[in-house]
């Protein structure tokens, strides 16, 4: 045989992406819109997104079980349809979503703590800055927190008033 008959009759492979890598791009475009689903209208607003995508948005916004699925799915591909430069833009704007909570966290933990060792102080200096919370539950909470501190049980009641107050920050 030839060099050129070999060569022929060697097998010829496609050439095809990888699907492993394509279906963990899919995921991680479902989870942006799963998240999309659960911004508020103004938020969503501010986002550089068709209408037809905030239609989509909307229509899963009200939707429960299985059908949600197929929705965020369906908002999923019209995510990979959009221009880059604006998918772009979703995936900063979740990164900076995802570090406002973490520092919304983090003070919650640090207002926590400060509650505990300053006591009625910082509860007006914390209402005076959010109006929103509740003066009795917070001093609830926070005297609970301190007993629990002292006898040196679990943290349970401050990592309550910690949900608490990160939930006011939301607002």
């Amino acid at each position: 045989m030839s060099d050129e008959e070999l060569q022929s009759t060697k097998k010829v492979y496609a050439i095809r992406p990888n699907k492993t890598a394509l279906k963990k791009e899919h995921v991680k475009v479902q989870k942006l819109a799963r998240e999309l689903v659960n911004k508020t209208p103004p938020a969503l607003a501010k986002l550089p997104l068709n209408d037809n995508l905030l239609l989509q948005i909307e229509v899963a916004s009200q939707i429960k079980g299985g059908a949600l699925k197929r929705q965020i799915k369906h908002i999923a591909n019209l995510l990979l349809d959009l221009e880059e430069q604006d998918f772009d833009f979703l995936l900063d704007e979740k990164n900076q979503l995802i570090l406002a909570a973490a520092q919304r966290n983090t003070y919650a933990k640090q207002c926590c703590e400060a509650l505990i060792e300053q006591g009625d102080e910082y509860i007006s200096e914390l209402i005076q800055k959010y109006p929103q919370l509740d003066r009795q539950t917070l001093r609830n909470l926070m005297l609970q927190a301190k007993r629990e501190k002292q006898a040196a049980k679990s943290d349970k009641t401050q990592q309550k008033l910690a949900n608490y107050i990160k939930q006011h920050l939301k607002a």
